[in-house]
């Protein structure tokens, strides 16, 4: 009776796990670092779009669009994700490491431009995306979205209610629209009553004060 066993050398490797085959192709773009949650909520309208649900296929596409130093990052993501939610723990941790204090929002809201050619609905909206959580509506954010306005605009705003600022915003779209084009070019107003000349040059209009203009081609 031969009781010696059968051995194999040397010995297979272990089993693998399951293999994961993305079957998917969509180019996104290179990853936001400076605004990583709009990133996420535009590549995950995509998703959509495209009905890609399954977390493999979503963590695939996603560590496709990362660069090097992004990678670097959230290594252990990457090299090592969790069977379960790749996706969403890489979501987490890139989110997590791009997250600003709300020191550093603050400071960035403070380095934010005047409203130069764009909408006070386009300002707002990049000043929304920095300003701290629960300031949206405080009087401190309301006062750095008015203070880059122009002067003119600031001054037709008047002494309206300020809580909503969105609905100031948008009201201040109305009047850019409407009186925004006499904000260019060298024009000078006559006073009525005391015929003082200001000339105006892109500040200070307010057409809620009679008067006569002279524009200047």
């Amino acid at each position: 009776m031969n009781n010696e066993e059968d051995f194999e050398w040397p010995p297979p490797p272990p089993p693998l796990g399951p293999q994961h085959q993305t079957s998917v192709t969509l180019s996104l773009p290179a990853f936001w670092s400076a605004n990583a949650s709009g990133w996420f909520a535009h590549v995950e309208s995509r998703f959509r779009t495209r009905r890609i649900f399954d977390e493999w296929d979503r963590f695939d596409l996603i560590v496709a669009a990362l660069d090097s130093d992004t990678i670097l990052s959230v290594h252990h993501l990457v090299t090592s994700p969790p069977e379960d939610e790749p996706y969403t723990a890489l979501k987490e941790g890139l989110l997590h490491n791009h997250q600003l204090t709300d020191y550093q929002r603050i400071e960035k809201l403070f380095a934010v431009e005047t409203l130069g050619s764009r909408k006070p609905t386009q300002l707002l909206s990049q000043m929304m995306e920095l300003c701290p959580e629960g300031e949206q509506q405080s009087k401190f954010f309301v006062f750095l979205f008015l203070h880059r306005l122009p002067g003119w605009l600031r001054i037709m705003l008047g002494d309206d209610d300020h809580q909503d600022v969105h609905a100031l915003a948008v009201k201040a779209d109305k009047l850019q629209a409407l009186y925004g084009h006499l904000q260019h070019g060298a024009v000078s107003a006559v006073e009525d009553g005391d015929g003082a000349v200001n000339a105006v040059k892109g500040v200070g209009f307010n057409p809620l004060v009679p008067r006569r203009y002279i524009v200047h081609g």
